[in-house]
């Protein structure tokens, strides 16, 4: 699911229904050397709430029950002193995009860090 060097420093989880596919995607992941900071993105599939925080502050807080788009991405700078690149994708298919699983990729500075399905 990640690269093997970077599964110590990152954290997914994820809540199945019966069904087998996750409604809620936990995505928890560090950016820097020097200048640590904790990044967490959740998205609930069921009521669309999408929260992006870097250390507890929110970034991004929205609610997304509909969209045309077909991939979902958000960019930030993460850093004072170090400053680090974050994006975070979601991608959905065209048709009935809400019942197929939703690939959630993270990447710092262009490396995947990591990744989810909701």
């Amino acid at each position: 699911m990640i690269e093997q060097g970077l599964a110590d420093s990152a954290f997914l989880g994820s809540r199945r229904d019966q069904l087998g596919y996750s409604v809620l995607v936990e995505l928890t992941f560090e950016s820097g050397t020097t200048e640590r900071h904790q990044v967490r993105f959740t998205f609930s599939k069921f009521w669309g709430g999408l929260s992006i925080s870097v250390d507890g502050v929110d970034v991004v807080r929205q609610v997304q029950m509909f969209s045309l788009d077909l991939v979902k991405s958000y960019e930030f700078v993460v850093g004072d002193q170090e400053q680090h690149v974050v994006k975070i994708e979601k991608h959905r298919k065209r048709f009935l995009g809400g019942f197929w699983p939703q690939p959630v990729l993270a990447y710092v500075d262009g490396r995947l860090v990591a990744e989810g399905v909701a």
